[in-house]
């Protein structure tokens, strides 16, 4: 709110508001934020659920994201030609946010039991699909009708809102898979503090023995694997609905701006 005040009275301002003017532009800006919000956030996710669930390494865990960027490319080219010619920037934007929400929804479905062809998979591809049909988009709509001089600017505006798009939807979502899992750990601890004496005196094996100690250990990480994942699918659902309410807003906008066009005719 400073930095906005600051920036109305300002002789050279950084940011002139007026390039939010156009309301078309300022939903670029509002929708690079939110996508870049949910694309680091799901990045991050996803590479932990590889690398810690699945085991992948590094590279491996890199290459499987590849379908999400077949999907964008595939999808951004058809979609410049034929989708936004008809529906123009106002309904592709909230388009985009509705697909974003639906590999979310499919990301939320994962479980210790779900394969990479299950979920990650056909999410990334949905993911990959809702990317390609907005970030041309924004990037097209946020720099048109600005003069040359400001081109630069509004290029500038629109990658900082991804950045920082990208950083809150990071902090937002490990924040939330951080708390999630400690509550899931106190909560089922006795469960496995139980299990864990049951399987003992089936092997009848003393806590501090070597099988006890096996046991012990391999039921912690059954835990905390269980803690990690229902995190991370409470966060992604989380996301998918911070992802929909931006569309709606996108499309409730849209439609008032219709509205006020009409009767000032």
């Amino acid at each position: 709110m400073l930095f906005v005040v600051r920036e109305r009275f300002a002789n050279r301002p950084v940011l002139p508001l007026s390039m939010m003017a156009l309301p078309v532009r300022a939903a670029s800006y509002a929708t690079q934020f939110i996508a870049g919000a949910g694309q680091m956030g799901a990045i991050i996710y996803l590479t932990y659920y590889m690398q810690n669930h699945f085991g992948y390494s590094p590279f491996k865990s890199g290459v499987v994201f590849l379908p999400m960027v077949l999907a964008l490319i595939a999808t951004a080219i058809p979609a410049g030609r034929v989708i936004v010619p008809r529906l123009g920037a106002r309904g592709t934007l909230p388009l985009g946010l509705a697909v974003l929400t639906g590999s979310f929804l499919i990301f939320s479905r994962m479980t210790t039991q779900s394969s990479y062809s299950q979920v990650a998979l056909p999410g990334l591809i949905v993911f990959g699909i809702g990317l390609g049909l907005t970030m041309p988009v924004t990037f097209n709509s946020g720099t048109r009708g600005v003069d040359a001089k400001r081109t630069g600017l509004a290029s500038a505006i629109l990658s900082a809102a991804q950045q920082i798009g990208g950083s809150f939807g990071v902090a937002l979502m490990t924040s939330y898979a951080t708390q999630h899992a400690e509550d899931y750990v106190a909560e089922h601890s006795e469960e496995v503090r139980a299990a864990a004496m049951e399987a003992m005196m089936r092997a009848q094996a003393l806590p501090q023995s070597p099988a006890g100690k096996q046991i012990i250990e391999a039921l912690k990480a059954q835990l905390v694997d269980r803690a990690q994942i229902e995190a991370y699918a409470g966060g992604f659902t989380m996301m998918a609905w911070i992802l929909a309410g931006a569309g709606a807003a996108l499309v409730a906008c849209g439609i008032a701006l219709s509205v006020r066009r009409r009767r000032t005719r």
